[in-house]
This record gives structure tokens, sequence and C-alpha cells, in this order.
């Protein structure tokens, strides 16, 4: 299941756009567990070399753009 770190809507209250942010289960896990996220930056990190090695630039690097499988 690949779950989003937090998703965000706006909505519009009294002439002015308000947002709500919903983090997910993943980003509790992550905030609260500082082993899970250490691995999970040596993990981005490992992916990040191994694309410089092969000589791959992401021009668009974002949590958006990062596919994560997580099951709880």
């Amino acid at each position: 299941m690949n779950e989003e770190l937090f998703e965000v809507k706006g909505e519009f209250y009294k002439g002015e756009r308000i947002y709500m942010v919903h983090h997910s289960a993943f980003y509790h896990l992550l905030r609260n567990n500082l082993n899970l996220m250490g691995d999970f930056i040596k993990r981005m990190t490992m992916v990040l070399e191994l694309f410089y090695q092969a000589g791959i630039v992401h021009a668009d690097l974002k949590p958006d753009n990062i596919l994560i499988d997580f099951d709880e």
C-alpha cells in the first residue's frame, strides 16, 4: 500500500483559503521513532548515490514524488 506522508486540503472560510494538513501513520512513526527515521534517511541517501553514480539527475525531488511501500 502506498502511503503519503501528508495530505493537504484547502477550503475557503470567510473569503480566505484555509489549509488542513492530515499526517499519515507513516509520518507519525517517522517522527516518533528515530531508528526508523535514520533507516529511511540512510535508504534515501543510498538511492540518491546510485542515481549519482549512474549519471541520473532528478529535477523535481520532493515528498510528492517519493513512493513508499509501508505496512503497519
